[in-house]
């Protein structure tokens, strides 16, 4: 009888956890692959097409070249943020003045809402009026314009994809100074 009152203890501990898990992630999951296999007009039940679905975006040549880039930038994107995060890691664990306020300054981006940092990059990225190109002209340099030729949307999407990098540098700190 004890172990059972224990063991209905615990699933009233964590029972709003596997609620929320069941209805917003294990639900949507379900539901998108059984959906997967159908061809669903929002307005009509769903019509049961099997493997279709996945045979044409296998021979679609967009999907194929959005894999490609995507397998790219992951190739790029996370052995670099892991190496800067590393480094960065490495410069705070020195003892320094201010030291709450680097971890602070290093962590503080990763705060600000996806909406806001994506209007921030737009407007330094910008071809025409952004920051950066605005500090090349000083130099001398006419700026590409970042986000719309081929040549530079992979580099600025690995740099904006560093912006949140603190987590990581902060999960790196806490190994380095072996907090369990």
């Amino acid at each position: 009888m004890n172990q059972r009152r224990t063991d209905l203890a615990g699933w009233a501990w964590v029972s709003p956890w596997v609620v929320g898990f069941l209805a917003f992630m294990l639900l949507p999951l379900a539901l998108s692959l059984y959906y997967s296999f159908t061809d669903y007009p929002v307005l009509e039940k769903p019509l049961w097409t099997g493997l279709d679905n996945y045979r044409r975006m296998l021979g679609d040549h967009g999907f194929l070249t959005s894999v490609a880039r995507t397998g790219l930038y992951a190739l790029i994107a996370i052995p670099l943020s892991a190496i800067i995060a590393l480094v960065i890691a490495g410069l705070l664990q020195q003892k320094v003045r201010a030291e709450g306020f680097f971890q602070a300054a290093v962590f503080l981006p990763t705060l600000v809402p996806m909406g806001a940092s994506a209007m921030i990059w737009l407007w330094m990225l910008n071809g025409q009026y952004g920051l950066f190109n605005r500090t090349l002209s000083v130099v001398g340099i006419k700026g590409p314009n970042w986000l719309a030729e081929s040549g530079w949307i992979m580099g600025s999407l690995v740099l904006i994809s560093l912006w949140g990098i603190g987590q990581m540098v902060i999960v790196f700190l806490a190994a380095m100074r072996e907090v369990p």
